[in-house]
């Protein structure tokens, strides 16, 4: 009766031993899922920041081409408008020679007839 026993005791044993054995094997096969699993959402999530780091340079991009858009046209307009007062100092300082020789003339008409009145 004993050996009955014990030999249904080893048989218990062997069958709880196999049964954690396929539970240890389940366990594994399921950390490897899990293992696989994170690793395919850290790849997705890789692809995603990708995608929108892409999307914000594109953005910056565009923003920085209208900067220099509106820059470039800044640019030009300062340019007219300098180069429409350099030709009105120029043409100030035509009119200040101009100016200038003619009260020469006139000083010199006027010393002449002084002169010729003093005679």
């Amino acid at each position: 009766m004993m050996r009955e026993v014990a030999e249904l005791a080893n048989v218990d044993r062997a069958a709880l031993w196999h049964q954690l054995r396929a539970t240890e094997d389940n366990t594994i096969g399921l950390r490897e899922e899990e293992i696989i699993e994170v690793s395919s959402l850290k790849r997705e999530k890789a692809v995603i920041s990708q995608r929108e780091l892409s999307d914000q340079i594109q953005e910056i991009e565009s923003q920085l081409d209208w900067l220099r858009s509106e820059q470039d046209e800044d640019i030009a307009k300062l340019t007219a408008e300098k180069r429409a007062i350099q030709d009105s100092l120029h043409d100030a300082e035509i009119q200040l020679v101009q100016l200038k020789s003619r009260k020469r003339d006139e000083l010199k008409v006027a010393y002449y007839l002084h002169f010729l009145s003093s005679l």
